[in-house]
């Protein structure tokens, strides 16, 4: 159960934890101080579901991730790699087809994997971040990066393959069967990858969409008004020691600003926060191992990337406010861990 998962979980540790320790006039203020400082760019189009918003969330944030860097996405330090990892590794096949016929090396969900990754990385290739084929790329990234948190694709993929195939398949000598297989396989996925991105998420709406937060993440970053001008990001996506602890986390990034070291949440929520977002990163904070986790913070924070509002409080006063009977931040890490254990 993730940290995510946990927070809708009444009934779980990380709640109660919460439900013993906050504060609530502290949380109330933390929350408020976290908020977006400018007018939020809303939404241009009315999405074919709530799992839209999700992806556009996730795609955000991996064009964040190869902007910052120069235009450049090492895809082995992505969730989308390791996604492709699990399933190759565990041989298992996502799509809930086909299992009644015994033919070698017809499991597509490790070939639909391995059509994402394709796309994924097909035009993360130095080009401007908000071109929209750099957002059909990184929503392919989106949709592995799912496939981690949940071990499923969207709904579309799990499609019948037609009975002429599987007989035109049957009948192939060994030697061409996985060749051909795979060709089959790999032209389906990337098939209905690009039905899903324009029928389901909204193709040029969608991307128009992501890309006008790509450019306000730019001007944020290149001017001295904005607050997140002259910010360098030094850790990107990575997990933590602890993770085990809630099933597997990992938070979006650490943020050097003014001699600060800021871990922050990546937003693209149009409603204000909510206390499960405050919850959220508190909860990253205190799963940080600090023997084993390669990386340090001072504050925690929130980038909004639909309006470039960029908020932070330092760690220590974060749990002041939020959560009460603590006299640090290293004793409250111990309490939480411990409710989690």
């Amino acid at each position: 159960m993730s940290v995510t998962s946990q927070l809708k979980d009444k009934n779980s540790p990380l709640r109660q934890f919460f439900l013993e320790y906050e504060n609530k006039a502290g949380m109330n203020e933390c929350l408020a101080a976290l908020q977006a400082s400018k007018p939020t760019k809303p939404l241009g189009y009315k999405p074919a579901s709530n799992a839209v918003y999700a992806f556009i969330g996730t795609a955000t944030d991996y064009l964040i991730r190869y902007n910052a860097g120069g235009n450049k996405l090492i895809f082995e330090d992505t969730i989308a790699c390791s996604a492709l990892k699990s399933i190759i590794s565990y041989n298992k096949p996502l799509p809930d087809i086909i299992y009644d016929y015994e033919i070698p090396f017809l499991q597509p969900g490790e070939y639909y994997m391995n059509s994402l990754s394709e796309i994924g990385m097909q035009y993360i290739d130095g080009r401007p971040a908000s071109d929209f084929k750099a957002i059909y790329s990184a929503t392919a990234l989106a949709v592995m990066d799912g496939v981690y948190r949940s071990t499923f694709l969207p709904k579309l993929f799990y499609k019948s393959i037609p009975s002429n195939e599987i007989e035109r398949i049957g009948k192939m000598k060994d030697d061409e069967l996985e060749i051909e297989t795979k060709k089959y396989l790999d032209q389906i996925g990337k098939s209905l990858f690009e039905k899903y991105y324009n029928e389901s998420l909204g193709g040029e709406l969608y991307a128009q969409d992501i890309s006008e937060l790509l450019n306000i993440f730019q001007e944020a970053v290149k001017y001295p008004e904005n607050e997140l001008f002259n910010a360098q990001f030094v850790v990107f996506n990575q997990s933590l020691n602890n993770e085990k602890l809630v099933g597997g986390v990992d938070f979006d990034c650490v943020i050097k600003h003014n001699n600060r070291m800021i871990l922050t949440d990546i937003k693209t929520t149009i409603k204000p926060l909510k206390h499960e977002h405050l919850y959220q990163i508190i909860s990253y904070a205190l799963l940080q191992d600090e023997k084993w986790d390669n990386f340090k913070f001072t504050d925690i924070g929130i980038y909004h990337s639909r309006s470039g509002s960029f908020r932070f409080i330092p760690i220590e006063k974060i749990i002041d406010n939020t959560l009460h009977g603590f006299n640090s931040v290293n004793q409250a890490r111990d309490i939480f861990l411990r409710f989690l254990s």
